[in-house]
């Protein structure tokens, strides 16, 4: 079978959707289907195309941000979408994002194509704070882009809707879109590549993490909604505590505002006494070792708006057997079980962040626990091979009705 995934920028080694959609792409190819991939592939990042995938690249320049990239594809994959799939015979087109409105415009440039169609949608949040920095005009294109209608127009467009996340799969059952046309598939990880047993001594060593110190991870970037301040302020405090901790602090150089935002972060690290124990590191393509290498990983997010309900960040850090702490916020609480296999906290929350901190740092028992059974959640749930076999099936069954 030939399957084309659709994706604003699919070839990104640091985004979530990307990563995840490339994980399953290589588990369906080596199942026998043939992958094509129909995305932007801005400069430096054409590597990150595995070889058994087959890319058509829409061109849309260099140096642009995430919402202007994605502008700029839906606006000229049109006839890009059209022409491979009647040249390549493509059986099954397979559209990945957040936004149901990117789902309306695919599904609607594919209208008369004989292929079978398949949208994933991976955010039901629609708080928007964190996003005051772009334009309004922005905001309002962004706040439209989630509307009720948006997923009503997808059950038109497309065959089946995929739900990524519990609260996706609850908006749909909210807006009585007919069952035939729903699917629930969560959000999955490798977690053969990401697990426990990764050595990370020499990382470690080379983050200047010394044996007995403590090491923590967060598992953002620097958007606002990723909440780093909250966790800079909590860390401040847990060093009084304890003055063996350290932090690592993700920036992967990919939002449209990252320097003004850096510049931010840094001076608050200043003004904090804090700028000798974080470490900014930036791309990795190393990250099943820095999750190894962390002792506890923090997610301590704001709002889900611009998130997938369910960050892959979250489930490569529980594959890796890390304890994590994680804002009760989107499709987190549907993953993390608190106290259970993992540590949920409001967000916004310093003192819920600290306290989790200490608990963590005064508990080794605890940690071991939460680790393993963060890991247990993984496998049993959220396996890239399970995900695979869903996908398998539901291709099968939906080109058996085309013919």
């Amino acid at each position: 079978m030939k399957i084309m995934m659709i994706g604003a920028n699919l070839t990104s080694r640091v985004e979530g959707i990307s990563n995840m959609v490339r994980e399953v792409s290589l588990g369906l190819a080596g199942r026998g289907h043939e992958i094509h991939y129909l995305t932007s592939a801005p400069e430096g990042e054409m590597a990150g195309v595995p070889e058994d995938i087959i890319l058509h690249q829409v061109d849309v320049g260099d140096g642009k941000g995430y919402g202007e990239r994605g502008r700029s594809f839906l606006l000229g994959m049109r006839s890009l979408l059209r022409r491979v799939s009647r040249d390549e015979g493509i059986d099954a087109i397979h559209c990945h994002s957040a936004y149901p409105v990117f789902g309306n415009v695919v599904g609607g440039s594919s209208l008369g194509l004989s292929c079978k169609k398949v949208v994933s949608i991976y955010s039901s949040g629609k708080d928007e704070r964190g996003l005051e920095e772009y334009p309004a005009i922005t905001r309002l294109a962004l706040r439209i882009s989630k509307r009720p209608i948006t997923v009503r127009l997808d059950q038109y467009l497309f065959d089946k809707i995929i739900a990524m996340s519990g609260g996706v799969k609850r908006s749909l059952d909210e807006l009585s879109i007919a069952a035939d046309k729903r699917a629930f598939i969560p959000v999955c990880v490798d977690a053969e590549r990401f697990n426990p047993s990764v050595d990370a001594r020499g990382v470690r060593e080379g983050l200047g993490i010394g044996p007995d110190e403590t090491a923590i991870l967060f598992a953002g970037d620097l958007t606002p909604w990723k909440g780093v301040e909250v966790l800079l302020r909590a860390f401040h405090l847990a060093r009084k505590r304890d003055s063996r901790i350290k932090m690592l602090v993700m920036a992967k150089g990919t939002y449209e505002f990252e320097d003004k935002r850096r510049g931010a972060i840094m001076e608050l690290l200043r003004e904090l006494g804090l700028a000798e124990v974080v470490v900014m590191i930036g791309r990795r393509d190393d990250m099943p070792q820095i999750y190894a290498a962390s002792d506890m990983v923090v997610l301590p997010y704001l709002a889900n708006f611009a998130l997938m309900d369910v960050p892959r960040s979250l489930l490569e850090a529980m594959a890796s057997g890390r304890p994590v702490i994680a804002s009760r916020i989107g499709g987190i609480p549907e993953v993390v079980r608190d106290r259970e296999n993992g540590l949920l906290t409001l967000p916004g929350s310093v003192g819920e962040i600290l306290d989790a901190i200490m608990l963590l740092i005064g508990d080794p028992e605890a940690t071991v626990r939460l680790g393993r059974e963060a890991r247990e959640t993984v496998e049993s749930r959220h396996s890239v091979r399970t995900s695979v076999a869903q996908l398998d099936t539901l291709y099968g069954t939906l080109v058996k009705e085309r013919v």
